[in-house]
């Protein structure tokens, strides 16, 4: 009796895996976080070639100097000494540590030290990038009070000056804490302390005049907006514990 033909093996259908949710949302979050940077470096450099705000910037300028051993400048030396960029790093792992230990999960840590730093790091990137001249106060008359010397109170850095690196870190170090905590009454009183001091942190450097009004502005608008994307980018990589864990 003849046996019946051999048939090839032929390989069992395959079904595509989709990909995990947080993945394909993956993309528009980074492109998002290029697209941020881009348009604050655009805008860094619109200032800088136009002066279309020069002189507003000014009157803002006048109308938030601060005078020599006022309880003003005392303020704003006490924010430029606190957030400069020697201490920043530093504040960034005292967050993300001691919401490790209150939440008792190094990855929180972790997860809220990066939402501190990498918004903070993409600023710094957008002021490498614009090469924005700082202000220059050269005739006393220009000031509402002639007693107000801005470059004597603190030495004006020779950075650029698009966006205001102390009220970036500021917000990064307020947003990061607010993404950390759960919804509720702690986490409104962290949104308005975050909006203090970034508040206090933008008013300072413009009181003190090393920076324009337009630069705080700038950190104000795009910190958040980073920080809120890197969120959604760790979430995936970085879950939130659940309540109760």
């Amino acid at each position: 009796m003849p046996l019946p033909p051999s048939t090839p093996d032929r390989p069992a259908p395959t079904t595509a895996v989709p990909a995990p949710p947080h993945l394909r949302a993956d993309l528009p979050r980074a492109v998002g976080l290029v697209v941020l940077v881009a348009l604050a470096v655009l805008a860094g450099d619109l200032l800088t070639s136009t002066g279309a705000l020069d002189g507003g910037d000014r009157r803002v300028q006048q109308a938030l100097a601060v005078s020599a051993g006022g309880a003003g400048a005392r303020l704003a030396l006490l924010v430029d000494l606190v957030l400069g960029p020697r201490t920043a790093p530093l504040l960034v792992v005292v967050l993300g540590v001691a919401v490790g230990m209150g939440r008792r999960s190094g990855q929180e840590g972790l997860r809220t030290a990066l939402l501190a730093a990498v918004p903070w790091a993409l600023s710094k990137l957008v002021k490498l990038l614009v090469a924005r001249p700082r202000p220059e106060i050269t005739d006393p008359t220009d000031l509402v009070d002639p007693s107000t010397v801005h470059q004597l109170l603190v030495p004006m850095p020779t950075s650029s000056s698009f966006p205001s690196g102390h009220t970036a870190i500021a917000a990064a170090l307020g947003c990061a804490l607010v993404l950390s905590l759960r919804p509720g009454r702690g986490r409104w009183v962290a949104i308005a302390g975050a909006v203090l001091l970034a508040l206090v942190a933008a008013w300072s450097r413009v009181a003190l005049g090393v920076h324009h009004g337009t630069d705080v502005v700038a950190s104000l608008v795009l910190v958040p907006l980073l920080a809120v994307l890197c969120a959604g980018l760790l979430e995936g990589r970085l879950p939130r514990r659940p309540v109760g864990t």
